[in-house]
This record gives structure tokens, sequence and C-alpha cells, in this order.
């Protein structure tokens, strides 16, 4: 991967995938903490990133180096544009050149990067011919931002635990048949679609295939025959010069030639299932008319010529090359493979007979040898070069087979050279239809990754298509955290109803209430929705995203030098310079690593600046009981809402359900302390101590002011005569004046207030 960053932050990305022959391109404008750079090299985990050195003491460098990747300093020289757009013009495949053309142009530091990025390549051991490259721009604007910590602490790709893929998202999902459709899967994991008629275009064909079951079943098996096309495009591109195939890489060039055979052997037959489908979504008519082009019948004409297809498609094929190669397509291979052949009938010839004395046929890479089973002193007579295996095992061989190994070699060897000229010849024909193999490849992961969501809902027995409102609302009944509804078998499901009046969620409870968990659940429901596939929920109405940013975890850096407290302010940070009205907040449990006080203020003043500065839905979860008056000073937008417990003989009994309304119980943390088998003169010292404490707090919280100020706002715009206007305002002054009085009542009646006013 090659970057390249102006002063204002916008920086160029290319990458190239050394599997395959797919460059990727992207340009945009970053914030001060690089998220999303940092987001693109944590899904495609280069092994390498290539920088200019007069950015070798810059930010970004010096973030990389924190992060341990391996940067590579090329002079500022190779990251020249027009070098860029000239080599792309060079390089990239004919169809896909004249779009990206346009974008390189305009996007001159995505060319700056692919010109350093060739550079480096072309300095590798790996060869890239002229027309070889499928260049693809990849734009950001229409994909969710998810930065690369929430993506670990959501557990999307690996779980927090060992970090391995067990227990994510991505494994409770993953059904994927072939390379290509796990990564498209992993990908639209970490940044999901957020453009509405790509998802809800998934979404039908996920409905279509659950309908017909048919068409499903047979589009797994159609998945499980495919190859790997990545592999078979990189075979391809190996072939651009004869000296550059080596003897050694025949045999794989033509396995991925038989598999490549084989796939466009099959395309016909899968056609043939989805013409039975003429009411097919769009999604599947294009996948279709891909299937239908023309150029894969030439490359399928152009293998016939160099292949032999009935030992291709014959159930016991032999990857030995004279079976492989067609036969009268030079007389020069005739007269080889028939001494080959011929060869081979004197060797299974001389077998029978050194079967009868007790020896076994070996075939190996440089010819054929006998295996003997029992003491050396047996061996039959005239054997040599004999090899001791193990105690009762030895590897012999015959005179007369030796004479006709080194035959079988040199006559191999004779066949293996015109294989790489007559496969050479045909290799400018073949790189020209890479192109359709990088659509087919294309196609292939989107449909594989569908497959996977009809397996996904077919397999759950509660499971429902969410739909997509214009309202800001996030309406969910009886939803289940994807992952540990797998785990749990009795998980207990959560309705959501979040609107314009309670878009800041505040959630309190006790510990292991389940609170953390539901938070979560909401993201991975919200992720899973914007991929096309369908959620574990009975009924699901949500709003568009564009981000998810969240603060979740407590741990240290110890790598940045970091306190836990100081990585939870960067945190935060972040998502105050991130968010806007289309974002999702998560926050568990803010300023618990500093003191009670400058804890509730950091919460109480990061609360207000996300109520008052955007529209965003934030869910926060805090045990801090100041926090409480939120909801009186802003009626409007915030709701609170607890986790339900029940106090018996046995302890604390979460039920894990969310209810609204503040849970006024604050004793649960000695509770707990309790529960973990504290002796029983602690846990009384720890209540005597803090009704102490309670009973000599002599500043309580008062928001009476604030909670005027809010209601002489809302009048600002009223519709009220000055009569009623009097009345009001001197009830005003009333309440304000018994405030302590009436706190009880005050929320309801600054509810009415304000719906009044609206």
């Amino acid at each position: 991967m090659a970057l390249c960053e102006t002063k204002g932050k916008e920086i160029g990305v290319c990458w190239f995938e050394c599997s395959s022959n797919t460059v990727g391109l992207c340009q945009y404008l970053d914030t001060n903490t690089y998220i999303q750079t940092l987001i693109l090299i944590n899904m495609y985990s280069p092994t390498q990133i290539i920088i200019s050195k007069t950015q070798e003491k810059s930010e970004l460098t010096q973030l990389l180096k924190k992060n341990r990747n391996k940067i590579t300093f090329l002079p500022r020289s190779s990251f020249n544009e027009n070098d860029g757009v000239t080599l792309s013009e060079r390089l990239f495949v004919g169809s896909c050149c004249d779009l990206l053309r346009k974008d390189l142009t305009k996007r001159y530091l995505c060319a700056a990067s692919f010109n350093a990025l060739i550079q480096k390549v072309e300095k590798s051991a790996f060869i890239i011919q002229p027309g070889a490259l499928y260049g693809k721009y990849i734009p950001l604007s229409n994909k969710i931002r998810i930065d690369v910590q929430t993506a670990q602490q959501l557990e999307l790709i690996t779980n927090n635990l060992d970090a391995k893929n067990t227990g994510s998202l991505f494994a409770v999902i993953n059904t994927t048949l072939t390379n290509n459709g796990r990564k498209t899967l992993i990908d639209n994991i970490l940044q999901p679609p957020c453009d509405i008629e790509t998802i809800l275009e998934r979404q039908n064909c996920v409905e279509f295939f659950l309908r017909n079951s048919e068409l499903y079943y047979r589009s797994i098996e159609f998945l499980k025959q495919l190859p790997d096309i990545d592999k078979i495009i990189t075979s391809i591109l190996q072939l651009n010069r004869i000296d550059s195939i080596r003897p050694t890489t025949l045999q794989s060039i033509l396995k991925n030639m038989c598999e490549l055979y084989k796939l466009l052997y099959t395309i016909p037959q899968f056609q043939k299932v989805f013409e039975l489908h003429t009411n097919a979504p769009l999604l599947i008519t294009t996948m279709r008319s891909i299937l239908d082009d023309p150029e894969i019948n030439e490359l399928k004409l152009i293998l016939e010529s160099i292949l032999n297809p009935t030992v291709i498609l014959s159930k016991n094929t032999m990857n030995k090359i004279c079976f492989v190669m067609k036969q009268n397509i030079n007389p020069y291979l005739d007269i080889s493979q028939q001494i080959f052949t011929e060869t081979l009938e004197k060797i299974h010839t001389s077998a029978e007979e050194a079967s009868a004395l007790g020896l076994i046929l070996k075939t190996t890479q440089t010819g054929f040898s006998y295996i003997f089973k029992g003491t050396k002193q047996n061996i039959p007579k005239g054997c040599c070069r004999i090899v001791k295996l193990t105690d009762n095992k030895y590897s012999v061989n015959t005179p007369e087979m030796i004479s006709l190994n080194n035959k079988f070699l040199s006559i191999k060897n004779d066949i293996i050279k015109l294989s790489i000229g007559i496969i050479s010849e045909k290799s400018e024909e073949l790189k020209k239809r890479i192109n359709v193999l990088n659509k087919m490849a294309e196609m292939i992961g989107l449909l594989d990754m569908i497959i996977c969501f009809v397996t996904y809902s077919s397999t759950n027995s509660t499971i429902c298509k969410p739909k997509f409102n214009d309202t800001r609302s996030i309406i969910i009944k009886q939803g289940k955290h994807p992952i540990l509804q797998t785990s749990i078998t009795q998980f207990i499901p959560n309705d959501t109803y979040i609107d314009d009046t309670s878009r800041f969620c505040l959630i309190n409870g006790p510990n292991m209430g389940g609170k953390s968990t539901y938070i979560r659940q909401i993201a991975l429901l919200m992720i899973l929705s914007h991929m096309g596939c369908f959620i574990p929920a009975k009924a699901a109405s949500i709003r568009p995203l564009t981000n998810i940013l969240s603060r979740l975890s407590t741990d240290d850096s110890i790598e940045l030098n970091q306190s836990s407290f100081m990585k939870e302010m960067e945190e935060v940070k972040e998502i105050i310079e991130l968010m806007n009205d289309s974002s999702l907040i998560l926050i568990d449990e803010l300023g618990r690593g500093t003191g009670i006080i400058d804890g509730v203020s950091i919460s109480w003043a990061v609360s207000e600046e996300i109520i008052l500065k955007s529209l965003s839905t934030c869910l926060f979860v805090s045990h801090f009981p100041e926090l409480n008056n939120l909801e009186k000073l802003y009626p409007h937008v915030v709701r609170q809402y607890h986790m339900e417990v029940v106090l018996n003989e046995h302890g604390l009994c979460p039920k894990y359900k969310l209810t609204e309304g503040f849970d006024g119980n604050d004793y649960y943390g000695i509770q707990i302390a309790e529960m973990a088998g504290f002796p029983l003169s602690i846990i009384q010292n720890a209540i005597e101590i803090k009704k102490s404490i309670q009973k000599d707090t002599t500043q309580q919280f008062n928001t009476a002011k604030y909670d005027l100020g809010q209601k002489l706002i809302a009048l600002k715009d009223n519709q009220l005569d000055q009569a009623n206007l009097r009345a009001y305002l001197k009830y005003l002054k009333q309440m304000f004046l018994e405030e302590n009085k009436i706190q009880k009542n005050q929320k309801i009646f600054c509810r009415v207030i304000f719906i009044f006013l609206q």
C-alpha cells in the first residue's frame, strides 16, 4: 500500500493485491487522528506501506510506526502524479483504463501513490506486463465509517479473548464457499454500505433466494465447484514471457487452466437455472449479464485449443502433462507423447513382474521406484539403490527401471518445453480477456455473500427484513444479540424504540445486568441491516447511518504510553469531532477511570455536547446517579432506561430486560461485592460508610435554573396571547421557587409543557 498526504490531510491511497491483479485506489479528506486511513490499513493488512521520504517525520508516519506497521520510504520523485497517469494507461486493462484515466487526472494523489507503488513492485520479483492490472476506484462516501477500535470492541472479525475468528460476527454469519466471497464478506462487515438502493437490492436478492429454494441450492452447488479465480488470474499473468515459466510451475499453471475450463464449462448449466426466473431482482439480472459476456465463450475456445476437454472433465483426471495437453497440436508433441506412452507401458509391465517378487510400484515426480516390505535379507536379487525407509520398509530399484526412468525424464522434459511454447503462444489472447475474469470474481464474491445471508436467515428461528425510514427512528421488536444468541440457549430479547424525542438514551443499572451487551446488540443489528442481511428480531424499522462511533473499552495502551483514562479521553474527543446527524454513538461508563466529581462533570459536559451539537442517536451507559437530571433539563431529547434486576435470598438476579425510567437502587456495588464472597463485616461497614457520606453531603445538584432556562427558550416561538403568556410565566416563577417540593412531579410537568408548545 502506498500513501500520499497533503498538508490539509487529504490522502491518496493505492494498494495492490499480489495474489491477483487488482489495484485499489482511493482519495479522501481525513481527520487529525487519521481514522479513515487506519480503517483501510486494518481492512487490507498490507505487508508494506510506502511513504515519501519527505513525510518521514509526519504525524501519519509516527502513528504507523507506533502501530508497528512496516514502512518503506521512497524519494519524493517516485510520487509523480503525471507518471502515475501514464503508467495507468499502459498497465491497466483496456476496458477499465478509460474510466480510471478520468479519475486519476482529477485525483492526483491517487496517481502519485500508484506511481510509487509500481516502482516498488517492479523492484521485486513480481513482473507486471502491459494491460495486466485491473484497477478500480473505491469511493468511501457510500460506506459506514467504523473505526478500528469500534470494530475490535464489537468483535466484528475477531473476538476479544484470543483474537481468533470464533465468537465474532464474521464467524456467526460466515458460510461462504469461495475465497472471493470471504473477502467480500469481511469488507462489508468492516465497512457496510450506506447507500439505500444498494442495501434494498441485496435484501430483494435474499428474499428472492428464500422464495426459490431450488435456485438457492443450485447456487450452493455452483459455488462449491468454483476454483480460486485470483490464482487463475495470477497464473495467466505468469504466461507473458516464455523464459519466465519454469518447468516446476508448469504443473500448477496447467492445473489452474483445467480449473478455469471446468468453471467455463459449468457456467452455461448455471445460466439455465437463472433463465427460468424472469422476475429476478436487478442484482441477479446484473450477475446474469456478466455470465452472458461473449468473452467467456472465447476464453473457453482458447482453452479447448490447448487442453484436452475429455481428460479434464473425466472423474479420474490425471494432472500429468501428456494427458492434459491436447493431442495433434504439434507433430513433435505427438512423437514425444507416443514414446512417453510406450515407456509407461514398459514400466507397468515391469511392475507386474516385480509384484510377483513382493515389489510394489511407487510413482514420484522424478520417475518410478519400488517399495519392498520385509527384511533386508529377503530383497530380491538384482535390486540396487536400496534405501531404508523404516525397520521393515525399503525403497529399491532395478537397472531396467533406472534406464526406463532416465528415458522417462528425458521425454518428460521435451514435453514440458513443447507445452510451455504452446501455452506462451496463447498467453496474449488469454491476457486480453482477464477483465472478464475480474468481473466474474467480483460477481462470485457478491453472490457468495448473498447466499451466506440466505443461509443465516434460514437457520435462525427469529428473523426479519429491516426497513429503512427517514424519521431518524430505530424501532426493533424482540431484537437479539447476533453473536451471543448462538451460545446462550435462552437469550432474553429486548425491544428498542428511539426517535427524535428520545435520541439520547441514558441507561443505568447494576453490573452484569446486560447494559453493555444491549448497546453492542443495537450496533451489530445496524451493521447487519446495512450489509443487506436480515436480522434476529421480529420486526425492525431503522434510520440510515454514516458513522458508528464508540467509547467501549477500558484498557491501558502500554505501546502508546496511555492510561485507560487518557485513552478514553482521546476516543471521546474523536467522537465529538466526527459525529454528525446520521451517527450512532455508543458510550459505556464514561469517566470511571478518574475521580467521581471529575467523572460526573466530564460525562455531563460530553452528554450536552452530543445533545446540542448534532441529531445523532446516542446510547450512554453510566452508573452516575447525578446524570439523572439530564432528562429534566432536556425532556424533549433524553430518555432514561435501566436493566431490570430482582433482589432475593440468592442475592442479585438480573432479568436482562430494558425498562424505561431511572433505577434508584444505588447499593448494587455493595450487593455484588457480597455475591463475590466478601466477609459480612466488610459489607456492613461499607453500608454504614455510604450512609454517612450521603448524610454529610451538603451541596445537592440543583438543576432549577437550567430547567427554567430551557422552558424560557421554548417560549421564544410561542403562539400564546399576552394574558396566557403572563399566566404561564407566573406559573413558571412559582415552579422555580418550589423546586425542591415538587421534584417528583417536575418530569411529568416538563413533558406536558413541551408537548403543548410543540
